[in-house]
């Protein structure tokens, strides 16, 4: 992550998703100007870098987040941030390793308050009803999974719930007519806890909540906000595509006034 958060809108989310989707000892490099004094207001309605970079960290939040990880480099003092007289961080690290070994990937909060079980939530479609049976079956046959959530993120036949259905440790299955509602939904039968399995639809994606971590593969988050950028885009998808390790691509537009 090098000079995202700045253009984002909500710095927590982002952070929080970015390091959930980091697998045990997954390497981190940040780099992010920090602003202890910065208040937020811009002066003008035509302040460029007020538009562009709506979100502004402190150094607190910066070692908060260092804080997860080995630290293998950092400088508080790169040729950049002086060119730009600015303080900030440049950051590499490994993810710290969780407490308990599992071929499922899990939040050592969810162990420490539920005893070593967690809740295991698939977003199932027509499209992945099929070729995540191997997924759901690992899952069922692990030690350390409680229940299994099913949510359905569009209309799928009888066979293919009924294949998604087969599995004893399957105790909830919530409609695609409910799925603007599903974290809600979610918290009426189990706890707080969970653990996602996603599969990303544009109702998630266009929610100002949505996380996702747990991934098989790796999750390619790009960027934008200029027009001039797109060709860009025709180069560098492609070649994310067919990357074999690539599990999803998700484009963010950080431009309201060009939808183009």
């Amino acid at each position: 992550m090098i000079n995202v958060i700045e253009h984002v809108y909500d710095a927590i989310s982002i952070l929080n998703a970015a390091i959930n989707l980091i697998k045990e000892n997954g390497v981190f490099i940040w780099h992010e100007r920090l602003w202890n004094n910065y208040l937020g207001i811009a002066n003008s309605k035509h302040d460029r870098e007020f538009q562009l970079h709506p979100i502004r960290i402190k150094h607190v939040i910066a070692k908060q987040v260092l804080s997860m990880f080995d630290e293998k480099y950092i400088s508080w003092d790169t040729e950049e941030l002086r060119r730009l007289q600015n303080h900030g961080v440049y950051f590499i690290g490994h993810r710290r390793n969780t407490v308990a070994k599992t071929f499922i990937s899990q939040h050592p909060t969810c162990f420490q308050q539920t005893g070593g079980k967690q809740t295991i939530i698939f977003l199932v479609s027509k499209e992945n009803a099929t070729f995540i049976q191997d997924q759901l079956k690992l899952v069922n046959s692990a030690a350390n999974t409680k229940i299994i959530v099913i949510i359905q993120t569009n209309e799928f036949n009888y066979t293919a719930i009924s294949n998604v259905l087969q599995f004893p440790k399957i105790q909830i299955l919530i409609s695609y007519q409910h799925l603007h509602n599903w974290k809600e939904e979610v918290s009426n039968y189990v706890e707080p806890c969970l653990f996602i399995i996603p599969h990303l639809t544009l109702a998630m994606i266009e929610g100002s909540d949505t996380y996702c971590v747990g991934n098989s593969g790796v999750t390619v988050i790009v960027m934008g906000y200029s027009p001039r950028r797109l060709n860009n885009y025709d180069l560098i998808l492609p070649a994310y595509i067919n990357m074999p390790i690539i599990n999803q691509i998700i484009l963010i537009w950080n431009n309201r006034y060009i939808n183009s």
